[in-house]
């Protein structure tokens, strides 16, 4: 049963309290998600890259002051990267597409049986908020978060 956590960085696993570095306390709230459901990760915040080599190498490097000393501990469930998409009209790239876009299209190629959105941005599509978990962003994941996460990954999807 193949489970997605589309995970958000910013505001997510970092906050202003972390100077906006990666958090231990926060990427520990997300390491029980992960133990609890099984669940893999594809990155949908704006730290990712063209391809998860690309995204581990960036969430990874202890030069990166994003990373502050604490590299992301999970790269081995890090399944895929949201695609960086553009809204193009009359042939020309109007504007960023939203997250929520992003995420579609991510699902139109790969097949899950479930998944959960960890985000402090609520640009998500209309059959997309059942699955989103609406992170505040000035404290982080928290454990309040990952158990409402828990109970909609172990939903039956509808689709």
């Amino acid at each position: 049963m193949t489970k997605l956590v589309f995970l958000d960085i910013d505001g997510v696993l970092d906050t202003y309290k972390s100077r906006y570095q990666l958090d231990p306390e926060l990427m520990a709230h997300l390491g029980t998600l992960l133990e609890k459901t099984g669940a893999s990760i594809v990155i949908s915040s704006s730290w990712r890259a063209q391809d998860v080599p690309g995204t581990v190498e960036f969430m990874t490097d202890s030069d990166n002051p994003s990373v502050g000393g604490h590299p992301f501990p999970f790269t081995d469930k890090i399944v895929g990267v949201t695609p960086i998409l553009f809204s193009v009209i009359d042939g020309d790239i109007d504007r960023p597409a939203t997250r929520g876009e992003e995420i579609a299209a991510y699902l139109k190629v790969h097949s899950c049986d479930n998944y959960v959105i960890l985000d402090d941005c609520d640009e998500m599509l209309r059959e997309q908020w059942p699955h989103l978990v609406l992170v505040n962003d000035e404290v982080g994941l928290t454990e309040a978060d990952v158990e409402k996460a828990v109970g909609i990954l172990k939903q039956t999807q509808d689709n």
